[in-house]
């Protein structure tokens, strides 16, 4: 007789706080400069392959600074002034706009404004070539 498995209707519980983070060696140092919320410029770009937990970083951070988060895909459809209202904003899938003029525009002008966290899939080149740039790149604006 073969078993089988049973399949169970649990509710799945969104599970994307901080006490729900696993902290590993290789994300310790994201973890840290989250909480830290002190970056160049007032500004972070988290990049990594899918499911490394970016998105649940930008829920951690976006809990403690109280940001909003939204897709990048959605910027053309907000005015900046108002974004800029809310003061913290994370940004999730950037590369989703490449191409998009309206929300690059939209993406280049919240910088200035606000206190934001961009998310980025990583690319097969490192910005600025070095090891660190592949998992975090900050610019150095003033806020």
């Amino acid at each position: 007789m073969k078993p089988e498995q049973l399949a169970l209707d649990l509710p799945l519980r969104p599970a994307l706080g901080r006490d729900d983070f696993v902290v590993t060696r290789a994300n310790t140092e994201a973890l840290a400069m989250v909480e830290s919320d002190v970056w160049p410029g007032g500004r972070l770009a988290l990049i990594g392959p899918a499911a490394a937990g970016k998105t649940h970083l930008a829920h951690v951070w976006a809990a403690q600074a109280e940001a909003v988060i939204l897709p990048a895909t959605d910027l053309p459809r907000y005015d900046v002034i108002t974004l800029a209202g809310a003061g913290r904003v994370a940004v999730e899938d950037v590369p989703a706009i490449a191409g998009d003029r309206r929300a690059e525009t939209a993406l280049f002008h919240l910088r200035p404004t606000t206190r934001f966290w961009a998310r980025f899939w990583k690319s097969s080149s490192p910005i600025g070539g070095s090891s660190r740039a592949r998992r975090f790149s900050c610019s150095s604006s003033p806020t």
